[in-house]
């Protein structure tokens, strides 16, 4: 548990053997200044990859050289970050401070929302194996107007984030992603909506309390970034009676009893940051909605390698291993066939 204050770093790193309470001092104002570099860095697939790899190793001096035996043995991390430690995954960071190796190449890592949102998962009602999938992708847009100097394949195969706040660019990778992660799940309870039905009054009026997994492919928006939406939401098509965003103060009102919401979609895991709280985007929506642990992502990603690591992690996940490992597989699967972390390194699962 990371607590940042000005001029010192709170740790409490803990085992079931043994527990440290570390005061670390650094330059706040300084510190995050790198956290924002590299978290800018991260988003940009043109950036260089050796920059990045210096600019986290000196984050991880300062973060971890004082717990590094804790980690001794240890295969699974569980982090707690506050404020500006939520702009980067922890996986990137390395334990060797003297040659980048990432965390992700050997330990599991995932990430807890809050102390008050951290539950256990004792403490919640187990799921029937064969619960099932709902799935949403390929969500109808407005059609999209030409934009001067891009070509329409142009916008739509670069990212499944959008740069122009006047219409939203098709993503026909989330459609052939729904459908073969919907493959891998035989004759399990299934609902796949696709296109026309991929609706906000679709996901709003569907029960979705017998599924365990939960699973949104569509654009993602941040506050502000679209006039008159002030909190994130991801947009859905449009249709009589709702405006097709659907937002994190909805999405607290629709009834989870999901393992696992995956939101493939940009920026899902951003949002306000408020210290103690940590980050007040999608990701705590959903799991306040009820769902156990929510997959986010920290940038705007590309779609068709997204739509990879996707049907990647439900491969793996369906042959039996946890969600995190799972998950860290299909990282390790893609950075294998595109090095750069902005293609493989966006997604983080948040909750257990």
């Amino acid at each position: 548990n990371y607590t940042l204050m000005d001029e010192t770093i709170v740790l409490l790193a803990f085992d079931k053997e043994r527990y440290k309470i570390l005061v670390i001092p650094y330059n706040g104002k300084e510190f995050l200044q790198q956290l924002s570099a590299v978290a800018e860095m991260l988003a940009d697939a043109r950036s260089s990859r050796e920059i990045i790899q210096s600019k986290l190793l000196a984050i991880s001096r300062i973060l971890l050289e004082s717990v590094t035996p804790l980690f001794d043995k240890k295969t699974q991390v569980l982090v707690l970050p506050d404020g500006a430690l939520n702009l980067i995954p922890f996986d990137l960071l390395s334990l060797d401070q003297s040659t980048y190796r990432p965390l992700i190449r050997d330990r599991v890592v995932w990430v807890a929302a809050s102390l008050k949102l951290f539950r256990p998962s004792q403490d919640r009602a187990p799921h029937d194996k064969n619960a099932g999938l709902f799935a949403l992708g390929d969500p109808v847009y407005p059609k999209a107007p030409q934009v001067a100097g891009l070509s329409q394949a142009e916008i739509e195969s670069v990212t499944r984030g959008h740069a122009y706040l006047s219409y939203f660019s098709p993503l026909p990778e989330t459609r052939t992603e729904v459908e073969a992660i919907s493959k891998l799940f035989g004759n399990e309870p299934l609902k796949v909506v696709l296109g026309e039905q991929a609706k906000e009054s679709m996901v709003k009026s569907t029960n979705l309390r017998p599924f365990r997994y939960v699973h949104l492919a569509a654009h993602g928006i941040l506050g502000g970034e679209v006039p008159g939406i002030g909190e994130p939401a991801l947009v859905l098509g449009e249709e009589p009676g709702e405006d097709g965003f659907l937002r994190a103060s909805e999405v607290e009102m629709i009834k989870l009893n999901a393992d696992l919401t995956v939101l493939s979609a940009c920026k899902t895991g951003t949002g306000e940051l408020v210290s103690g709280e940590g980050v007040m985007g999608m990701s705590r929506a959903f799991l306040v909605a009820g769902s156990r642990a929510v997959l986010v992502s920290l940038w705007s990603v590309a779609s068709k390698e997204t739509e990879q690591l996707m049907v990647a992690f439900y491969r793996h996940l369906r042959s039996g291993i946890d969600t995190a490992e799972a998950l860290r597989k299909a990282k390790l699967d893609l950075m294998a066939e595109h090095p750069h972390p902005f293609y493989w390194a966006p997604f983080i699962l948040v909750g257990k």
